[in-house]
């Protein structure tokens, strides 16, 4: 029989009789550690303090946070250890409000009204499923991914049915992590083989464009669709494909669609205003802008670049009240983010659009020179924003400054192919050098080959030292490209297996592993490095 003696549990809800009521259910199994909140701001500076077995939180929470975006915050903070069972419970059953709270992956999702055997019933079978899958789950926290799939495949030889297809599910995606693409598919189809399942059928999907397999990605992802429309995960997946093959037509119509059916998925609708933006549909990335900073109210992803982006398709109108609704926008940024450079960088660069505009040199030289003053002392801002800098300087006469940040713009981002297909636009329309950016895009390509044949032959003669000491100069000079990077990794990764594993060493790999996941290297790609050092971890002595 269920037994919550020692549990410690943390109860969220709005409402004081329904906290009450289900402080009665959990009474029947003998809980005597309960901790309520009201809200969620009481709840997560209860999760900062100390750690819950069980957290049952209401979908609804009145004014603030929602209960979606309490976990979704929680997830981000890593505030839920992975012994916590977390429940969302919920008055509500409209489809986008049932999709919106399973984004964010509960571990159950109750329908109110309940009983306590219903209630009961779910905490006991999610004390079951987290014992069993405990050393996996705490070994993927440690992102300790050798032990983790050491772990899965211990339990799938025990060849116990009941929670088989479940493991495969984590083998599966495990396997995906390291690269190992042959075994994750084997997985993937022995599912396929019993039952037609859409998570299957997407893993499939998802091996395929990670091979660079395009076509048959998106094939896959529309049948997927076609199957399990309600499956959200799909439609991200496919938008990344149609990007792949510039198909961006495509990919914000299947964000469209999304959103439709899920509209409080924030990141979703950010990427959605992005891409409606970049097509020139202001129409569309008015609306998703909109939806993006209402929902980033209470959201852990507020981000200044929705307002930015908002002002921005005012900005373009004709008309003199979308200029004041730009203004307007602009000023609110700077009090939702306020002392933040990025924002008033932002700003700064919409107000000069604005005051040209309008004729208002002496306003748009007052921002120029707020822009000068900002940039000065914040050299790591997202690379759209930078790109936008750049063209005014060129704009300015300030070609000197333009000119360097193309420059460094392009050799951090060299190999993202869309983006620098931007900056060669956006150059090209600034009306200076024509050639300037093609000739630094021409002589970056062929420095990153020289500076990889350089490391390669300095590696095969064994001078391991030189080679990282090469690409490291690199890296200092363009800090974001993901090529530099991933080799710096790869080079030291060998020098630790060669030489030993340092303190050092250790900070330096993990410095780029970090900075490879920022830049959206896929885990894949990083897998294999991670599993090599955690295996070395637990064998070697660090120096």
């Amino acid at each position: 029989m269920l037994n919550l003696k020692a549990q410690k549990i943390l109860l969220i809800e709005d409402y004081s009789a329904m906290r009450m009521s289900i402080k009665k259910m959990l009474f029947l199994a003998d809980a005597e550690l309960i901790i309520e909140a009201a809200d969620a701001k009481i709840a997560l500076a209860a999760m900062e303090k100390q750690k819950f077995d069980i957290i049952l939180c209401d979908y609804n929470l009145g004014q603030g946070k929602s209960g979606q975006q309490l976990l979704e915050e929680a997830k981000h903070r890593k505030l839920l250890p992975v012994t916590t069972i977390f429940i969302m419970i919920t008055a509500e059953q409209t489809q986008s409000m049932v999709l919106s709270a399973m984004e964010n992956k509960p571990d159950e999702y109750l329908t109110k009204p309940f009983n306590a055997q219903q209630l009961l019933t779910r905490i006991e079978k999610q004390i079951l499923r987290k014992a069993y899958f405990i050393d996996i789950d705490q070994a993927i926290y440690k992102d300790n991914l050798p032990l983790a799939i050491a772990h899965c495949e211990k339990l799938l030889d025990q060849q116990e049915t009941r929670m088989r297809t479940q493991l495969l599910k984590i083998g599966a995606e495990l396997a995906i992590n390291v690269g190992d693409f042959r075994t994750a598919t084997h997985y993937y189809q022995e599912v396929l083989d019993q039952r037609e399942l859409a998570w299957a059928r997407l893993g499939i999907g998802i091996i395929a464009f990670l091979q660079n397999n395009f076509s048959d990605a998106i094939q896959t992802f529309k049948t997927v669709i076609q199957q399990a429309p309600m499956m959200m995960e799909t439609y991200d997946w496919l938008t990344k494909a149609y990007e792949a093959t510039e198909k961006n037509y495509d990919a914000q119509e299947t964000l469209n669609q999304a959103v439709e059916l899920s509209p409080q998925a924030i990141l979703r609708q950010q990427k959605l205003a992005i891409l409606a933006e970049q097509a020139g549909d202001d129409a569309s990335a008015k609306k998703a802008f909109k939806a993006a900073i209402k929902l980033g109210k209470f959201s852990v992803h507020k981000s200044c670049r929705d307002f930015s982006g908002l002002a921005k398709v005012y900005a373009k109108a004709k008309d003199t009240n979308d200029t004041k609704e730009a203004l307007k926008l602009i000023k609110t940024m700077r009090e939702e983010f306020s002392r933040h450079p990025e924002a008033e960088l932002r700003a700064a660069h919409l107000e000069i659009g604005i005051h040209l505009k309008q004729n208002n040199k002496e306003l748009a030289d007052q921002a120029y020179a707020k822009i000068q003053q900002i940039i000065e002392k914040n050299h790591d801002m997202p690379k759209d924003l930078l790109l936008d800098i750049a063209e005014i300087h060129l704009l300015y006469g300030n070609i000197d400054a333009g000119d360097k940040l193309i420059e460094d713009l392009i050799g951090n981002y060299v190999d993202d192919e869309n983006f620098i297909n931007e900056v060669l636009r956006r150059y090209k329309k600034a009306n200076t050098n024509q050639s300037f950016a093609e000739d630094v895009f021409k002589r970056t390509k062929e420095e990153l080959i020289k500076i990889n044949n350089q490391g390669v032959n300095l590696f095969k003669q064994g001078n391991i030292s030189a080679a990282f000491e090469l690409l490291e100069a690199a890296y200092i000079k363009m800090p974001n490209n993901k090529i530099i990077i991933m080799n710096l990794a790869k080079i030291l990764m060998r020098d630790i297996k060669a030489s030993g594993i340092t303190n050092d060493k250790l900070s330096k790999i993990n410095t780029y592993l970090t900075k490879a996941a920022t830049l959206g290297i896929s885990q894949d790609k990083t897998g294999t490095i991670k599993m090599e050092l955690a295996k070395l971890i637990s064998t070697q002595t660090i120096l």
